[in-house]
């Protein structure tokens, strides 16, 4: 005897679900002859697979169901009753579209990254590597030429072109310790003229600097690269050798500090710090004077 509807109903409606993919709402119509829960496109492709897995003659239910809703057959293409099937390959297809939209964003996120930060970053780096061998090559040629200018880190004030000083720091303060910023000065003999404090290139660069005092002040001077020290306390007005790089701390701000044509004033109790480079002056704070003295402040 041929298979037919009977047939089905012997069968486990989960089984079927799980092998048909067809809900189980819709099983339950078919079984039961509840055309009026099913939709032609439907109907049809439903008939297709259960006659297709499982080998039965269904033609009865399709013409009962074409009696029971008369309209124009519609062609049921596997394809379209695929679609119509579960709400689980909609999913996955969804699942599927949701992971390859996450894959090209993610792409497209590395690739902004590594393109603003690390191209960037080895552009910076490339970009300091040059601008060091610039600086370094104009230090060498400044060197060399001696024709530096004074830089000075505070706001200088033109002077009329004074002599300039050929004398060299002298008439040391002999007087009891005392002490300065926090410092115990330590009396020396003044800087004899010609004395050699550091070996240098001996070049000189016209720009010697003269520390004109208002009133007795210490002054600390130390050889670079030797890092040898001398220091005094004196009222008088004193020049820096320009054949030489120094490191300079003065123990209060009431002084003038002149080279060449440039003049700068200072006022007040603080502690000076320069740092004489190369033929340039420059200011510099307490910090970066303890770091170039080798952590120490003298």
């Amino acid at each position: 005897m041929q298979k037919n509807l009977e047939y089905l109903k012997t069968l486990n409606i989960n089984d079927m679900h799980n092998t048909t993919h067809i809900s189980i709402s819709s099983l339950k119509a078919i079984l039961s002859r509840s055309y009026d829960k099913l939709e032609r496109i439907h109907f049809s492709g439903f008939i297709s697979i259960l006659e297709r897995e499982y080998q039965v003659d269904l033609s009865d239910i399709r013409s009962e169901y074409a009696a029971f809703n008369p309209k124009p057959a519609v062609q049921h293409a596997t394809e379209n009753v695929s679609a119509m099937r579960n709400d689980t390959p909609k999913k996955e297809s969804q699942k599927g579209w949701l992971v390859l939209l996450l894959i090209i964003v993610s792409v497209a996120a590395a690739f902004f990254f590594v393109n603003t930060y690390i191209l960037d970053t080895q552009k910076f780096s490339l970009n300091s590597e040059v601008n060091n061998s610039e600086i370094n090559a104009a230090k060498e040629t400044m060197h060399n030429n001696a024709t530096v200018k004074p830089y000075l880190s505070k706001e200088s004030t033109a002077v009329s072109h004074v002599e300039k000083q050929d004398k060299v720091a002298s008439a040391a303060v002999q007087s009891t310790p005392e002490k300065v910023d926090g410092v115990e000065v330590i009396q020396t003999q003044p800087l004899a003229e010609g004395e050699i404090v550091s070996q240098t290139s001996g070049v000189s660069y016209n720009d010697q600097v003269t520390i004109i005092t208002h009133k007795k002040v210490w002054i600390g001077l130390i050889a670079l690269p030797s890092m040898k020290k001398k220091n005094i306390v004196t009222s008088d007005e004193v020049t820096i050798d320009d054949t030489k790089d120094w490191l300079i701390a003065l123990g209060h701000s009431e002084v003038d500090v002149q080279q060449d044509s440039e003049l700068l004033n200072f006022k007040g109790a603080k502690p000076l710090y320069f740092i004489y480079e190369y033929g340039t002056l420059r200011q510099i704070d307490k910090a970066e004077f303890k770091e170039l003295n080798q952590g120490k402040i003298w």
